[in-house]
């Protein structure tokens, strides 16, 4: 991928993030870039090409941010903690009628992102659930299969940013106990013990 072809992922995906999918056109990202409507079409056939791209764009990210988390943090706590607080960053500047306009127009797309995202999560989580047994932070009994796929099911209902519209609390608050619950139902007494004292200091 060279920097041109970067710089329009990038410039789309924002432009996804704040007005939607439907609003942008190929105009629009070209007008935003200061290049021709040609350029754009060098790399991308069609609108449908571009999202599918920005689609897989969006999941490298999010699959680099949690290889650096995972490796960065070696207690499975603070890892948790690391990947919720930039998975909520990413949600805040998100247009609420994204996800909807993504399966809407574009459902291969959406069923390719949310699939990568499934597998990209039970995966990541697996290791995190994985470490914090073998550090003794987490319950020795728990099923990985099982707690995985839960904690993937209620972080892909926090990303329905349409379920939380009106709602008096912000996607940043349910994401911050939806992860304090998860960890109070897999951790042992260490890591409760753990989990209050960082709690406490917060």
């Amino acid at each position: 991928m060279d920097e041109q072809e970067l710089q329009i992922l990038e410039c789309s995906l924002n432009m996804y993030f704040k007005f939607g999918i439907k609003s942008v056109t190929m105009d629009d990202v070209a007008k935003e870039l200061g290049i021709s409507k040609k350029t754009i079409y060098k790399y991308f056939e069609n609108k449908a090409a571009l999202v599918q791209r920005v689609s897989e764009h969006i999941i490298s990210r999010i699959r680099g941010m949690m290889e650096t988390v995972i490796q960065e943090y070696d207690n499975a706590i603070e890892q948790l903690f690391a990947m919720d607080c930039a998975a909520s960053e990413s949600m805040k500047n998100q247009h609420p009628a994204l996800k909807f306009q993504l399966k809407k127009y574009y459902p291969k797309t959406h069923d390719y992102a949310v699939n990568e995202q499934r597998n990209l999560i039970l995966h990541i989580t697996k290791i995190n659930l994985q470490k914090g047994i073998a550090t003794g932070l987490y319950r020795k009994d728990l099923n990985l299969e099982i707690i995985a796929f839960l904690y993937f099911s209620t972080l892909l209902s926090l990303s329905d940013q349409e379920t939380f519209v009106n709602s008096s609390h912000t996607i940043e608050e349910f994401s911050r106990e939806n992860l304090i619950y998860h960890i109070r139902g897999i951790a042992s007494s260490k890591g409760l013990a753990y989990l209050e004292q960082k709690l406490s200091t917060q």
